[in-house]
């Protein structure tokens, strides 16, 4: 799972760190459990204000979909503990964010990330797409925010 930590001063977008969260536990929940302690500890350590994840989409595998749906639901319970604001978007949205085009392809979506944040290292496909959510946030952030959805 990618993650990332950027901010935003003013107009300008400044990239600060980004990685993939590899859980070295064996059983279901405690990797959920490993996942909650690194994002409480990240919260911790740089004050974010904001979290922001893919919304869930039906694939193919279905448990694969049923993992990442309980990881969100830890994601969420996260960010309500430590009084962040939340918001998702749907995988279109975000390529169409970075794109123009929602049906991209990975490939164009790290291309865009790595330009608009002006990075200069190679990016796993987890960090480029975290990237990718969390600039999709900064331009649509009024139309998707949970926290004002009735």
């Amino acid at each position: 799972m990618g993650f990332c930590l950027i901010k935003q001063e003013g107009s300008n977008l400044k990239y600060h760190n980004s990685g993939v969260l590899r859980l070295k536990a064996k059983i279901f929940y405690e990797k959920m459990r490993e996942s909650r302690d690194f994002f409480l500890k990240m919260i911790d350590e740089y004050s974010p204000d904001t979290m922001v994840i893919e919304e869930g989409f039906l694939g193919k595998n279905f448990q694969s979909s049923d993992i990442l749906s309980m990881l969100r639901g830890v994601l969420i319970s996260v960010s309500l503990e430590k009084n962040l604001l939340f918001a998702s978007y749907p995988p279109r949205v975000i390529k169409k964010s970075l794109t123009g085009n929602g049906n991209s392809q990975k490939s164009q979506v790290s291309y865009m990330v790595k330009k608009i944040f002006n990075i200069a290292k190679d990016l796993s496909p987890d960090e480029s797409d975290a990237l990718a959510i969390a600039y999709t946030h900064i331009l649509n952030r009024n139309k998707y925010d949970l926290c004002n959805q009735g």
